[in-house]
């Protein structure tokens, strides 16, 4: 139905978990009766799953896809690497990830020539040079960090998009960077620079951060693990759930060990979720969630 035949209209963009873009539109002929349908609307909605924004995005952040990079130097010579977009016709690098952050990147940088000059090449100049390095697409979330004089804003690199965040490494997984400044297979008789120290310093940092995390999460003993896409999109979809029923939620978040005891239940009834079952997981559980509320008010109520 076209909503702009409506004296009283609302159009809003929202977000699935698996971060497709969807418009939606709510109109009426009184304002009252709009508002309640909007609000109304709007819940429905979150409890479905539906976000403000992107998945994995904070507000303001913007996603950018680099296919490139050259690793540089910065002014105190520690090493950085920068990336390029994965659209070619854009020429300049579009982040710079500094020390703190390399092994967060999804690629190892032995071995590659390092750029001496004072500031970033252009796509063009290191790949006529002979400095620039193509990786598989992958998507970056750049955080905002002000304005210049002339109000446009500015972007610095805060992540891999969809990967782990630093205080929160994957337990078990090594981080994929290497030192930068040492060769592959160094000779036994070389020292280790003050480089090859502090990247080493910064993977032992990162283990026991895992380790930390590692033992401070729920056990999960209903369900033998999410496969494939539903991995990521459901812990996604139930920021949501969790939000729009807060007795699956704990410390703000969602509470994944109940919920995951529920899902496999015999009131929702899936052994797992997976890319196959995701939405029947998801309307099956916010159904029961839903009757949960419904008798929690009647209990009340009497």
């Amino acid at each position: 139905m076209d909503q702009s035949q409506f004296p009283y209209t609302a159009y809003f963009k929202l977000y699935t978990p698996g971060g497709i873009q969807v418009s939606f539109g709510v109109g009426a002929e009184a304002q009252e009766d709009h508002l309640g349908r909007l609000v109304h609307y709007m819940e429905r909605l979150t409890g479905l799953g539906f976000l403000p924004q992107m998945p994995g995005l904070e507000e303001g952040e913007k996603l950018e896809e680099v296919d490139a990079w050259v690793l540089g130097a910065t002014s105190k010579g520690e090493p950085c690497i920068f990336l390029y977009a994965a659209a070619h016709q854009l020429q300049f690098r579009v982040a710079t990830v500094y020390v703190e952050k390399l092994p967060e990147l999804p690629f190892k940088v032995n071995g590659a020539r390092h750029w001496d000059g004072d500031a970033a090449p252009t796509r063009d100049s290191a790949e006529k040079k002979g400095y620039l390095q193509t990786v598989p697409p992958f998507k970056v979330v750049m955080e905002p960090r002000g304005l210049t004089d002339d109000g446009k804003p500015t972007w610095r690199f805060a992540r891999v998009h969809g990967a782990a965040a630093p205080s929160a490494v994957a337990p078990g997984v090594t981080p994929a960077v290497t030192p930068v400044t040492a060769p592959a297979a160094p000779p036994p008789a070389a020292p280790p620079s003050a480089a090859d120290a502090e990247f080493a310093a910064l993977t032992s940092a990162s283990q026991e951060r895992a380790a930390r995390a590692a033992a401070a999460q729920p056990p999960r003993r209903d369900m033998a693990g999410m496969t494939g896409a539903a991995a990521k999109e459901f812990p996604a979809w139930c920021v949501g759930f969790s939000g729009t029923f807060p007795y699956y939620a704990r410390g703000g978040r969602p509470d994944m060990a109940h919920i995951l005891r529920t899902v496999a239940s015999s009131k929702v009834g899936f052994d797992d979720v997976t890319p196959a079952n995701i939405a029947q997981v998801c309307e099956k559980l916010t159904a029961y969630a839903e009757r949960q509320a419904a008798l929690g008010e009647a209990e009340t109520g009497k």
